[in-house]
Formats: C-alpha cells, structure tokens, sequence
C-alpha cells in the first residue's frame, strides 16, 4: 500500500506542475489570440474600403471595347486609324508611340504594345487590382506593391485612380504598407488625369513626400530643345527640386504651390519623363 502512495507522488506532482503551466502561459496565449483578432479587426476597415473603391470604378473598364479599337489600328483607312488611337489614347492616357499615318513598319511596333497592354488591362482586372484589396499584412506587401506599380506602368487607366489613392490614404497600416503606398504613388503618376499635379503637391508635406517629390522631380524635367533654353530651364528645375537649407516640407510644399500657380496654364504632362527618367 505504501509503495503505491509512493508511485502515485510523481504523477500527482507533474499534474501540478502542469496546472501551474497552464496558469502562467494560458494569459499570454489568449493576449497573443486577442491580437491576432484586433489586428484582423483594424484590418478590415481598410480591406473593405479598398474593396469598395474598386468594386465602384472597375465597371468603367470595358476591355471588349479596347480589343476593339485595337483591331482597328489594322485597318487600310488613316482616318479609322486616327479615331481608334484617338479613343485609345483618351482611355491609356498614352499613344505608346503609334502614329496613324506613319509607316507600316512602325505601325506594326505600335500596334503590338497595344495589343499587350489589353493583355495587361485584363490582367490588371483579373489580378493586379484584387491584389491590391487585400488587407494589408506582411506577408502580402511585396505582392501588393509590384501589383500597384504594375497597373500604373502597364495598364494606365483612369478608373484604378480610387483604389490606388485609397492605399495612398491609408496610413494607419504603415509597417505593413509603406513600400506599397510609395508604389501607388509611382502608378498614380503613370496615369494621365485631371488633378494630378494637385493631388501630388497636395501630399508633399505627408510621410510619402520622399516618393512625391521624386515624381514631380520626373514630371518637371525641361522638354525644351534648343542648347540655351534647355541649361536656362534645367537650372530652374533643379532650384525647384531642391530643398533649401532648413526648409521643412511644408514649406517646400507652399514653395511647389506657388511655382504651380504660376505655370499650370503652361505645363505639358509627358508619361515618358515618369517611366524613362
């Protein structure tokens, strides 16, 4: 009788022991449970605003329409040619170097781009842009970015425009987002639009204004020709483009704001300065 209390000792003291671990450790585990939980919560919000910019705008694409007009950058007629790169180049907010009336040889190069850039607007469909809505993580931030940037460099097209300015806006996710923020500010200033200019001096005095200001650095660069005028006006760039000593973000962005006002009627916007330079 007395050997089996003496076998029964070490069961019921690793039964304690046990308990004790479970007391110490069950606390930390429900904390890690309940922030994995908080952190999809504050997730959603965002995910469910991305999803809702581009469910909103994604009907303004009509890929049928641009195979279309494509196909029509064949035809035997200048004028059909002249109308179809006319409506490509409303939707792109590019030509990518089609001309209408050139050769037939550079025609057929102009053509093929176009060809793969509605390959690309409905990959951005299909793919890039419910990429894009995920809610931010770790895990997905490169997958994101390269999405992003991919939608401004392959598939320009106006009605991305909210979702990318959606991810711009949210700040809340930064460690997670950052990289793919500063991407949807390069697609922003790939795609031709209204407003553009604004919205990207409007955002020189937020945590994205390193990235700002090295597209709008891009978008002023000289498109002038001649020797004089163009040392004249690379001057005025770099003067433009270059923080002064002491000057802090807002005030360089007031400094843009007033160079804005002044030149605007005057500004020509060149894609190929934001892709090529």
């Amino acid at each position: 009788m007395e050997s089996g209390k003496l076998f029964l000792m070490p069961l019921l003291i690793l039964c304690l022991l046990c308990q004790a671990l479970l007391i110490v450790f069950a606390p930390r585990s429900l904390a890690a449970q309940d922030g994995r939980f908080s952190e999809q919560q504050q997730a959603k919000p965002t995910h469910l605003a991305y999803v809702q910019a581009w469910e909103a705008s994604k009907q303004l694409i009509d890929t049928q329409a641009v195979r279309a007009l494509v196909a029509r950058l064949r035809s035997e007629s200048v004028a059909d040619r002249t109308q179809a790169i006319a409506g490509l180049g409303a939707i792109a907010g590019d030509q990518f170097g089609y001309r209408p009336d050139g050769p037939a040889m550079e025609r057929e190069r102009g053509l093929g781009r176009w060809e793969v850039y509605a390959q690309d607007l409905e990959k951005a469909m299909a793919e890039w842009a419910p990429s894009l809505t995920q809610a931010p993580s770790m895990k997905n931030r490169a997958e994101r970015a390269l999405a992003a940037w991919h939608i401004g460099a392959d598939a320009p097209h106006a009605a991305f425009l909210p979702l990318l300015r959606q991810v711009v806006a949210n700040n809340e996710d930064n460690y997670a987002d950052n990289a793919v923020r500063s991407h949807a500010i390069k697609a922003i200033s790939m795609i031709r639009h209204d407003g553009l200019m604004e919205y990207l001096i409007d955002h020189l005095d937020t945590d994205l204004a390193f990235w700002v200001r090295e597209q709008l650095d891009k978008l002023t660069c000289p498109l002038t020709a001649s020797r004089e005028g163009r040392d004249q006006a690379w001057r005025a760039h770099e003067d433009l483009n270059r923080r002064r000593p002491g000057e802090d973000w807002p005030a360089f962005k007031k400094r843009y704001q007033e160079w804005w006002q002044k030149n605007r009627a005057t500004f020509v916007y060149n894609r190929s300065r934001i892709m090529y330079e």
